[in-house]
């Protein structure tokens, strides 16, 4: 992995602490050390980091952040008219596996 630039350290801070904030301090629980994060929307360990805009290998969900809290969210973006929930469900379809209940 490339090392990141201070001015990429300094981003990355203020987007933690902006989400921090969101959620009352609550954040998303860390991976087991130097495991890949589970992606969002397939839920396979896929993603160096979360919420940095990292396209999953397995299902090509970019990661922008969003997650259970606010899956059924058209947040726009990266990701365009579909929302998380809608993902999840043509992801496991087009697997043929059985719908998601959370």
């Amino acid at each position: 992995m490339t090392p990141l630039s201070i001015e990429e350290i300094r981003e990355r801070k203020r987007w933690v602490l902006c989400v921090m904030d969101e959620h009352d301090g609550i954040f998303l629980r860390l991976p087991p050390r130097d495991e890949p994060y589970t992606c969002p929307c397939c839920f396979r360990p896929t993603l160096c980091y979360r919420g940095g805009f990292q396209m999953c290998d397995e299902c090509w969900w970019e990661d922008d952040g969003q997650d259970d809290h606010n899956a059924d969210v058209v947040m726009g973006g990266p990701n365009g008219s579909e929302s998380l929930t809608a993902e999840r469900q043509r992801y496991r379809e087009r697997r043929g596996l059985p719908p998601l209940e959370l």
